[in-house]
């Protein structure tokens, strides 16, 4: 099957619109507010395809390790038709400069908390943790929800979750070891939880906001909702590195959720159904991945795709969105490679 090559246009298409929103508004455009605004669409904007020059640019101006500005003030039922087949890896080699493009083919189907405003996923012994943030207006009063929780992933049953502390609005999860690492949206505090437990351990904070969050075995990958990628150490939550995520030369911003596998770093593009794949090394992305065959209804602009987490034990990704009714199983499939 031929790539589609307007999925380019259309995922630029849509970083922009959501950005010229984003600064309308002030900022971060990952509100999850009770209260719904207009937004963008996103993806029926059509732009002029990115040219070869542009697909082939280095992007090493991009790339700002920056350790002098560190800041370390530091529901139906499951559908259970699985595959034995584990499925492909999660990359392949490519040619410097292709892009790779995928689509969701679903395995399975499970029932997800439709009161879950899902910030980040993490697949651990089986289950499922997840964090959730949000904040709302009922009545007047300002309510924020935000908790870690551990999901039975067959039944969706929430086993064991943990309130964050005080008002804070919650973002990304990852786990280091036997701790888990929850960031806050605007609060700029980082929270540390024993990782079986959920006993809170410590907190430290940072500068910035607070989106998506991974870990490669090695640094933690933190997104703000720019185009941006920040690396930080993960015992002191110092920042470390950044780099800038551009696809044939075009900045890629909104970069939400977060997932590090083999080297890569898979990001939910906000307000979009696209994942992309970024090497972190250059910034480029060299995978897309259009997600909009999933359909999950969209009641309120703030019901998009957000939370993807690699299985590794099946070699499969789990993917769902906020408030949405249904996790999905499903293996990422190459429709081609374009340069």
């Amino acid at each position: 099957m031929r790539p589609d090559h307007s999925v380019l246009s259309r995922l630029a298409a849509s970083a922009l619109a959501i950005a010229l929103f984003a600064t309308a508004c002030g900022g971060s455009s990952d509100t999850g507010l009770l209260a719904t605004a207009a937004t963008p669409e996103g993806g029926d904007i059509v732009l002029a395809q990115p040219t070869a020059d542009a697909a082939t640019d280095s992007g090493a101006t991009s790339q700002d390790v920056d350790t002098d500005t560190a800041d370390a003030t530091t529901t139906d039922d499951a559908a259970q038709t699985e595959a034995s087949d584990p499925g492909p890896t999660p990359t392949v080699a490519l040619p410097p400069g292709a892009i790779e493009f995928l689509r969701p083919e679903v395995i399975a189907t499970y029932p997800h908390d439709i009161t879950a405003y899902t910030q980040g996923l993490e697949v651990m012994d089986g289950q499922l943790l997840e964090s959730t943030g949000r904040q709302g207006h009922p009545d007047g009063d300002v309510v924020y929800e935000s908790d870690v929780r551990r999901i039975d992933i067959d039944t969706g049953e929430v086993v064991q979750r943990a309130d964050a502390p005080g008002t804070v609005f919650g973002e990304g999860l990852t786990r280091v070891g036997d701790e888990l690492i929850q960031i806050t949206w605007q609060d700029q505090r980082a929270f540390w939880w024993d990782a079986e437990t959920f006993e809170f351990l410590r907190e430290v904070s940072y500068e910035g906001q607070g989106w998506g969050l991974c870990y490669d075995g090695d640094r933690l990958v933190m997104t703000d909702g720019s185009e941006n990628l920040y690396f930080r150490d993960p015992a002191t939550f110092e920042l470390i590195g950044r780099i800038s995520v551009t696809q044939s030369g075009t900045p890629i911003a909104s970069l939400n959720e977060l997932e590090c596998i083999d080297g890569k770093v898979w990001a939910n593009v906000y307000r979009t159904d696209f994942i992309v794949r970024i090497d972190p090394e250059t910034g480029f992305v060299d995978g897309i991945v259009d997600a909009s065959a999933l359909e999950q209804p969209r009641v309120t602009p703030t019901e998009v795709l957000n939370g993807i987490a690699w299985d590794a034990e099946t070699a499969t990704w789990l993917v769902t969105g906020k408030f949405w009714p249904t996790m999905y199983r499903v293996r990422f499939i190459s429709d081609g490679v374009t340069n």
